[in-house]
């Protein structure tokens, strides 16, 4: 199975079947600051069975201003923490992972910078995952769900034949 990761402040996690099927998304567990419960992210990960590989989002600061205003140190800093929390508990389950930066999945997945685009595309790529991409809210949702489709295409694409 693949996972696929979308760190950021509302973040999610999809998994994809060795078919390509979306069987499984959620959005990160928070402890009671609001951040990333790691110790149960690793438990949500041990449940839902093999995790062959995942790829997870590679972002990093978003320059001087986001959507007409400044993104500040405590924001970056909160992202930081985010990803770091993410990417310790892939290596101490033992995943292996790859990242992909934003701009290259979303090319290839035919989406845009606005994530009603990617919860469109996932809908249509997998309606019978109907439940888990009901809400506006799940876009996170999708858009772990694209990067997930992204790094399985992409592993196909280098593997060599025997």
């Amino acid at each position: 199975m693949r996972l696929g990761i979308d760190p950021g402040k509302n973040g999610a996690w999809a998994l994809l079947d060795d078919e390509g099927r979306l069987v499984d998304a959620d959005h990160f567990p928070l402890d009671e600051e609001g951040e990333i419960d790691a110790a149960e992210l690793y438990h949500q990960l041990g449940e839902v069975g093999p995790i062959e590989r995942a790829t997870v989002e590679k972002v990093g600061s978003m320059g001087a201003t986001k959507d007409g205003r400044k993104q500040g140190m405590q924001g970056l800093f909160n992202f930081g923490l985010r990803t770091g929390a993410v990417i310790t508990v892939l290596q101490i389950r033992g995943i292996p992972f790859d990242q992909v930066l934003p701009a290259v999945w979303k090319k290839a997945s035919g989406v845009t910078a606005d994530k009603k685009t990617s919860l469109r595309a996932a809908r249509d790529l997998w309606p019978s995952a109907a439940t888990l991409l009901h809400r506006g809210l799940d876009e996170a949702r999708a858009e772990a769900a694209l990067i997930a489709r992204y790094g399985r295409l992409v592993s196909f694409s280098y593997r060599r034949a025997p």
